[in-house]
């Protein structure tokens, strides 16, 4: 989220793209429809191929008929099992890396770039969410 001065952390944005996924699942999904849900695309089309290289999503061998020639994705089973296991530490207020064997509590899944601080003028009072615990920009499928 670089153009908004707020960046992902704790693996947050894997867990948001499989989240996507997981709302479709079983059907595919395009890459064009994925940066909509989403919101930022620069990030979204650069970890698509990374977590392709992971096997947590698997691009169909055709392109998507009337999209302008995406590539259309889908979740494997093993990105879906990550994305239960990275729910779970979700919700319990952990963060998200799975190499840690004794996880760390963390109270915000974003963090401030220095165009966010010092020319938009973000503060950390900014990423808390409105309501008591409730994150207004995160929609995660149950």
């Amino acid at each position: 989220m670089t153009a908004t001065g707020i960046y992902h952390k704790h693996n947050f944005l894997k867990l948001r793209i499989l989240s996507e996924f997981f709302a479709v699942y079983p059907q595919a999904m395009t890459s064009n429809e994925l940066c909509e849900a989403i919101g930022n695309p620069a990030s979204v089309r650069s970890m698509l191929a990374k977590y392709k290289k992971y096997r947590l999503i698997k691009r169909m061998p055709k392109k998507a008929p009337g999209h302008g020639g995406c590539y259309r994705y889908k979740l494997t089973n093993h990105g879906a099992r990550y994305y239960f296991a990275y729910k779970h530490r979700y919700n319990l207020g952990f963060d998200l890396n799975q190499l840690r064997h004794t996880p760390k509590r963390v109270d915000c899944y974003f963090g401030l770039t220095k165009y966010g601080v010092e020319v938009l003028g973000l503060t950390e009072d900014d990423l808390l969410p409105e309501e008591e615990g409730e994150d207004p920009e995160v929609t995660v499928a149950i």
